[in-house]
């Protein structure tokens, strides 16, 4: 069989479970496997692979690596090795975001394929109880599980990943590289992008069903063979709206509530939030000083990335983004 290793530009954090199989077929890349992290070290031949295992809690290795192993029994003349740059990139961009691992690099760096004759045993590290080690919380809470790899496997064919979240992890990806001006951007186009999906989504779910209720005024008519459901006041407020009205008005009639009604402090650091992503595009930087706009500093990033998560909950979208503040520290032990 042949193994690939595929390298990225920078270190990534997996927490493999004890009971985590050697290998996981991938849907995404038919006839190819994915290689447990714990075997990376028995299969190694190169310097450029950089694999260490940081630290054993709860029956699972924290391990550090900066690359991909894949495998196949194909045969050589079958194996394609120029597939794996752009699938790996892809790959390591939807771990990104189901891991919440925000700093996990998506560029490909190098690859290289060795031929074995079989799978080497896979045996999980013993704790060596003597010597403890301290995790950052913010890793353990982020690192790839296996099943994470899976999700991600099957999200490259089913593409459904929302880009108000892929937005969110960037502005986060900012907050914790001390990026703010980029922090404030992505969390404001997180949230542009959010209201439009949610209101337009919440509007095709309607007008399928046969439930109109609240204000709308549904209108049925015949295209060919399709029978045709619209409210042309949603649709022309829709199209008319401005960011305040999206988070207002335009809700209120669709759904019968809105931001402002129910929850003004965060409507207005929404508004707030707006206004400062327009003055950072027009001139570069927030007015400082100023409490009309927030400032760029870890301080209002975070509340900015806060009023996204907030405005994605009050849409109905449970997720949760561990931030990278308030590190605490995780306590491990080294293995043997």
């Amino acid at each position: 069989m042949f193994i690939y290793f595929v390298t990225l530009a920078g270190d990534f954090h997996w927490k493999i479970h004890k009971d985590a199989p050697a290998i996981g077929e991938l849907s995404s890349l038919l006839g190819y496997f994915f290689v447990n992290p714990l075997l990376y070290s028995k299969l190694n031949t190169s310097p450029s692979i950089e694999v260490r295992i940081a630290g054993i809690k709860d029956e699972a290795s924290i391990i550090t690596t900066n690359c991909f192993v894949f495998g196949t029994t194909r045969s050589q003349e079958d194996a394609d090795i120029m597939i794996f740059p752009d699938y790996v990139e892809r790959l390591a961009t939807n771990l990104r975001y189901v891991s919440k691992q925000v700093d996990i690099s998506r560029n490909f760096v190098s690859m290289f394929r060795i031929e074995i004759d079989g799978m080497p045993s896979l045996d999980f590290p013993h704790k060596n109880l003597e010597v403890e080690s301290l995790l950052n919380s913010y890793v353990w809470s982020t690192a790839i599980v296996w099943e994470d790899l899976f999700i991600a496997d099957n999200e490259l064919n089913n593409k459904t990943i929302p880009v108000y979240e892929t937005l969110l992890v960037d502005a986060i990806h900012a907050l914790k590289g001390k990026d703010y001006r980029r922090a404030l951007l992505f969390a404001a186009m997180s949230i542009e992008s959010l209201t439009s999906t949610k209101l337009d989504e919440i509007y095709a779910s309607i007008t399928r069903s046969n439930d109109f209720q609240g204000n709308l005024r549904i209108i049925e008519f015949q295209k060919g063979n399709s029978l045709i459901r619209k409210d042309p006041v949603f649709e022309f407020l829709f199209s008319k709206s401005k960011f305040s009205e999206r988070l207002h008005e335009v809700p209120l009639y669709l759904i019968g509530k809105s931001l402002f009604d129910e929850k003004e402090v965060l409507y207005q650091k929404a508004i707030k939030l707006y206004r400062t992503r327009n003055k950072i595009a027009h001139i570069g930087e927030s007015p400082s000083g100023e409490q009309s706009y927030f400032e760029m500093n870890e301080k209002d990033s975070l509340v900015a990335i806060n009023s996204a998560i907030e405005i994605m909950d009050w849409f109905g979208e449970k997720i949760d983004f561990p931030l990278p503040i308030n590190i605490t520290l995780v306590k491990m032990y080294h293995p043997k």
